[in-house]
């Protein structure tokens, strides 16, 4: 058995500006001037040298939260082939938290130019206070069919604390009083295989996601960016995973793996949304290679990710991608503190999108929508020492 504590306080400060413009879609984009004309002849300019909104979303705050937890855990033999772990967690958070209210500014007083009419900290403050507490534990059983087979079940229950900058924009206690821990309980059970040069590991498993309440940037139709508490119903994913380990040659390592799931919503979601998640791909896999001849080693890996949707009410999918990596490292020979290391990423020039902008609502049949590309071929070098 083992225990520990942990008592920690931390402050943070926040000054957030937020600018919007307005630019063409392009290599190496062009801001651009939008002036609507009415039926009866006036104008009015809705950018300025690209900028529908000099500041968008200002945030001033500052707070603190302590933090005080507990660990417990340990390995039981139960029998010659039966082994228990288990393992748990309490944790308390207090947060503390002061946000500038803001009132609307006209910077020029003209309302026909409205890339200038603005949020600013008028001089008054919010004062949110918070107490949340927790837990999460794990069991796991592994049961030795042979000296090298073996069955094994885990089940767990976890959180995840607000973060103290969710704190910066609700507009009363009882907005903030909705926060509450993240949960997730998982489950997961398979076989594992191990003989000589060859290991294989294959399982199911199953996830729930509850009490997703969370706050986030959103951008309006008129532009700006706000920040809203979302609360959503619970999600949930299951699926199988295989990982297989080789090593033909003392120095050569092999691994593959692949992993087949399905997420969703689950009870209590939209019924005119689509139970799948989005950015969600149903099936991943990865091949890697790595090479140790004494102080220089070779790796290669080569990954995949299936086609998943960005924005599933408008029909958005991305499109599957995958893409190669190789590196090379060089320990400097007489020490063990220090190594060179080099990488060519995405070395064959591959495309893809890897994930949406949840951020920014795209109109049904819309062409166009934000997305995050996969980032082009690119070498990295670098260097270590460790003291």
């Amino acid at each position: 058995m083992s225990g520990g504590l942990y008592f920690a306080n931390y402050s943070q400060g926040n000054r957030w500006y937020f600018t919007d413009i307005l630019m063409n879609v392009q290599d190496n984009p062009n801001f651009l001037d939008l002036v609507v004309t009415t039926p009866d002849g006036q104008t009015t300019n809705i950018t300025k040298n690209g900028f529908r909104h000099y500041l968008s979303n200002y945030a001033n705050g500052d707070g603190q939260s302590t933090i005080v937890s507990g660990v417990l855990g340990g390995d039981f033999k139960l029998t010659p082939q039966l082994r228990l772990s288990v393992g748990g967690r309490w944790e308390y958070d207090n947060y503390v938290q002061n946000s500038e209210r803001t009132s609307t500014v006209d910077l020029d007083g003209n309302p026909d130019t409205p890339y200038d009419v603005e949020p600013w900290g008028n001089g008054s403050f919010r004062h949110y206070t918070l107490g949340l507490n927790d837990w999460a534990g794990s069991v796991g059983l592994n049961f030795a069919l042979t000296p090298t087979l073996a069955l094994y079940a885990s089940g767990s229950r976890g959180y995840k604390m607000p973060a103290l900058d969710d704190f910066l924009f609700p507009a009363s206690q009882e907005q903030v009083d909705v926060f509450e821990p993240k949960n997730v309980r998982s489950t997961e059970g398979g076989v594992k295989y191990a003989s000589g040069p060859v290991g294989v590991t294959v399982n199911g498993f199953y996830t729930m996601l509850s009490n997703i309440t969370s706050q986030g940037a959103v951008v309006g139709t008129d532009g700006r960016t706000r920040w809203v508490i979302n609360t959503d119903a619970d999600q949930r994913s299951y699926g199988a995973e295989v990982e297989v380990l080789v090593s033909p040659l003392t120095a050569l390592q092999l691994r593959a793996s692949g992993t087949l799931l399905k997420a969703e919503y689950g009870a209590g979601a939209d019924a005119s949304i689509s139970r799948r998640l989005n950015g969600v791909p149903a099936s991943i896999g990865n091949l890697s290679a790595t090479y140790n001849a004494g102080p220089v080693r070779l790796l290669g890996d080569w990954h995949y990710v299936a086609r998943r949707g960005v924005d599933l009410t408008q029909g958005i999918v991305l499109p599957a991608y995958n893409y190669f990596n190789f590196g090379a490292g060089f320990a400097v020979p007489g020490t063990n503190s220090a190594s060179i290391d080099v990488n060519l990423l995405n070395a064959f020039q591959s495309y893809g999108f890897e994930e949406g902008n949840p951020r920014v609502a795209t109109a049904a049949g819309a062409n166009v929508f934000l997305a995050r590309p996969l980032l082009p071929r690119r070498l990295t070098t670098s260097i270590r020492y460790n003291f």
